[in-house]
Parts: structure tokens; sequence; C-alpha cells
């Protein structure tokens, strides 16, 4: 998978442009999708589990993948940041949608909204063992493989055939 022999590969310009710039698009708008998704499902549903992540995923391998025409290591690693950007994004959203007022917008100079982004997918793991409860064992179980999967797909999505 890196190979040393595929860092060595020549990198267009135009390539590198065409993938920054898709990425980051795409990451902010699959992330406020992906927020609005968690949302649903979340508050309004009670469906725990983040199915905006999957979507965050497809959208951005999809897009990374379209913006290259030749092959480099760099692009796949690159969509693991631009999904990074995307969880940041659709966390905010998701936030300003429980606290909509002006005052939601402070939250990305504070570090523990970072910290809550980190720590989401495994914040049911810690409330079984704060509360002894099984069910919030298995949806944090749950609820990091649907993190491992989003960003190994994503990665296999923005990879191809290479």
């Amino acid at each position: 998978m890196f190979h040393i022999g595929n860092w060595k590969m020549p990198i267009y310009k135009d390539d590198v442009r065409n993938v920054v710039l898709y990425g980051l698009i795409y990451s902010i708008l699959a992330g406020i999708l992906a927020g609005s998704l968690d949302f649903l499902f979340g508050k309004l549903w009670r469906i725990p589990i983040s199915f905006g992540l999957i979507v965050l995923s497809v959208i951005i391998g999809t897009q990374v993948r379209r913006g290259y025409r030749s092959y480099h290591i760099l692009y796949p690693v690159l969509t693991i940041v631009f999904m990074i950007l995307g969880l940041i994004v659709s966390d905010f959203v998701y936030i300003f949608y429980h606290f909509p007022t002006i005052s939601t917008f402070k939250c990305f100079i504070q570090w523990s909204f970072y910290w809550y982004v980190i720590e989401g997918s495994i914040d049911y793991i810690l409330l079984c063992f704060r509360n002894f409860r099984i069910e919030y064992l298995i949806m944090g179980i749950a609820e990091v493989l649907v993190y491992g999967f989003s960003f190994c797909f994503c990665y296999r999505l923005a990879k191809g055939r290479n």
C-alpha cells in the first residue's frame, strides 16, 4: 500500500490542483449533508449510528477519483485529510442544528470542539464504562466499525484500480 516506489512516481500540478480543489469543496458540501443526515437520523428518528459519514466517504472518494488523470499515492492519502475536514464540518453542522445561534461559531476556536470530533466515535464506549450499560458498548463498537469502514472505503474509492 505505502511502498517507496509509489511515492517516487511523478506528480502533475494540474492533478494536485484538481484533487485539492475537489477535496476541499466536496468535503465542505458533503460535511453539511452528513451533519444534516446525522441530525435527521439521530435526533428526530433516534438512530444513533452515523450514516452521514458513509455518504461523506462516498462523495469525497468519488470526487477525488475524478480529480486526477495519473495516479499517485498522495491522492488517496489526501482523501483521509479531506474526510477529517468533512467530519469537522459535519459535527459543526450537527451542533449548529442543536443550538442555532451566532455563538455556535465560537466553537471553532475552542479545543473542546475538536476533542469532541476525535472522541465522538468512542463516546458510547466511554458511556458504557461510566454507566455500566451493555447497549452503550454495542453502539460504541458499531460506531467505531462505521468510522473504520467509511475511512477505508473512501481510501479505496480514491485509489481506484491502481
